[in-house]
């Protein structure tokens, strides 16, 4: 029957059994969409109560078609005519009651089984800064589950066209996040998902698509979504580079507590919310293409000299701060923090040591890149380089390694990593020069052999000519 109220035209033609999509035909088709489609027992009941078929009206059931069919945002959705469905009925859900209904399924282990799925998500969102918001502070604003996953047409986190799946993730945080009237009240920052497209783990992942980037729920969490602490931002980036966190550990500042760990060094400016991760470390293709570049310009340069030192680092792309600028951050009479007033002695030492460090890195990649481009070159002659190509892939390892062992801020350490990679250079240039030489003694050998067929070949051609002239002589004779 209709509710009372509604003024909708009665058409009585006769009793129609109708399930839910009969009438609410947008929803249906969403769900039909949807992965729970394909699970056994699962309907609207599962989540709005009521029955699986209803006996209506024939006439009332093309007048709720009709306005199922309307436009969402038409503003004459529900309103325009209310149909009783039973007291089993529970209704649309407040936001509030939305996790704790889709636990009924994904908290129950027996029900996720099948699966494989976690049945822990209701509890880490109890515990996330949205679920403390909704529960405790009543802030209904706050993201629930179809926020995120949608509402009747929940896909797998592996589609891509899932608001989860991963390049879809920033987006989909990004509704709430960039919206300055939402997290005004929270005085959170809306800049911190256009910082994510910006950052290296951004591009990587939305630009070249490489979904093995990390996205907003890899470091903060799905269903448990809270920012890291100062002392937890290393152990976050930890998890995927985990050569680096535990060189850092080795570090002075593991020390620290309040040391910002990773975005202290890796952000524009040090600010431990920032999320605009700046590419460092250049592959070493990018570091060979760059030498090969400048080699083209100024051939014959050296390694060992400034001018091409500085050319280097100007053409290198990504453009790499000064070490001594990123500890001056922190390191300088300017900085007032607690350390201030018992190891402001060891702040020229701090940017003293950065700029060693930052030199000794630039030096293995000259180094490198030097070397690796002249096996290249000559490859492409007549030599065979396999022995020094293996070489320069030995190389290759060594020079990725430095990258997480600058973490530890030892010189030590750094020196002789790079002095490695220097002995290898050596070896590849003496080898390519005892293989240059040889093929010039090879052509000086050669000299008497191809002056003596020269010589053979002339003394062949005047007898040629001269048994010519002797035929036709005898021929006008």
């Amino acid at each position: 029957m209709v509710m009372p109220g509604a003024s909708v035209a009665r058409e009585v033609s006769g009793i129609e059994k109708v399930a839910c999509i009969d009438c609410h035909l947008r929803e249906g088709k969403a769900f039909s969409e949807s992965v729970h489609v394909s699970v056994d027992n699962l309907d609207c009941r599962t989540c709005h109560g009521g029955e699986k078929r209803y006996s209506v009206e024939t006439g009332i059931v093309e007048q709720l078609r009709q306005v199922a069919s309307r436009p969402a945002d038409s503003g004459l959705g529900d309103d325009a005519s209310r149909f009783d469905h039973g007291s089993a009925f529970r209704g649309k859900p407040t936001r509030r009651d939305i996790p704790q209904r889709c636990g009924t399924c994904h908290a129950d282990v027996t029900a996720m089984n099948p699966y494989g799925l976690a049945t822990d998500q209701l509890a880490q969102y109890r515990t996330s800064g949205h679920g403390r918001a909704l529960y405790q502070r009543q802030d209904e604003r706050v993201a629930v589950c179809t926020d995120c996953h949608g509402t009747h047409n929940v896909m797998k986190a592996d589609d891509p066209a899932s608001p989860v799946h991963a390049k879809n993730v920033p987006d989909t945080c990004g509704r709430c996040h960039e919206d300055a009237s939402l997290m005004g009240p929270s005085q959170l920052s809306t800049r911190v998902v256009a910082e994510y497209r910006r950052s290296v783990h951004g591009q990587g992942l939305l630009e070249q698509g490489d979904v093995g980037m990390p996205h907003c729920a890899t470091c903060h969490g799905s269903h448990a979504a809270v920012p890291p602490g100062y002392r937890d931002v290393g152990h976050v980036c930890g998890r995927c580079h985990q050569q680096e966190e535990q060189h850092f550990l080795a570090s002075p500042h593991a020390k620290f507590s309040m040391f910002p760990r990773c975005v202290g060094c890796h952000t524009p400016e040090g600010n431990a919310r920032d999320h605009w991760i700046r590419r460092v470390a250049a592959s070493p293709e990018v570091i060979r293409e760059t030498y090969a570049r400048l080699l083209d310009v100024h051939p014959g340069t050296r390694i060992d000299d400034p001018k091409t030192q500085a050319a280097f680092e100007a053409r290198r792309e990504p453009p790499v701060q000064q070490y001594e600028t990123i500890c001056l951050r922190c390191h300088h009479p300017r900085v007032r923090s607690a350390h201030r007033a018992f190891f402001s002695e060891l702040d020229a030492q701090a940017a003293q040591s950065g700029a060693t460090l930052y030199q000794l890195v630039r030096q293995a990649e000259l180094s490198y890149a030097a070397a690796t481009e002249r096996v290249e070159r000559v490859g492409r002659g007549v030599l065979l380089v396999t022995d020094e190509a293996l070489l320069a892939e030995e190389m290759r390892t060594k020079l990725v390694s430095l990258a997480p062992i600058q973490h530890a801020l030892n010189e030590e350490k750094l020196t002789q990593a790079v002095e490695e990679l220097n002995a290898l250079a050596e070896q590849v240039h003496t080898s390519l020069d005892d293989k240059v030489r040889g093929l010039r003694w090879r052509y000086w050998a050669l000299l008497p052999i191809w002056s003596c067929i020269a010589v053979f070949v002339t003394a062949l051609w005047v007898k040629y000519k001269q048994l010519k002239h002797a035929l036709v002589a005898e021929g006008t004779g």
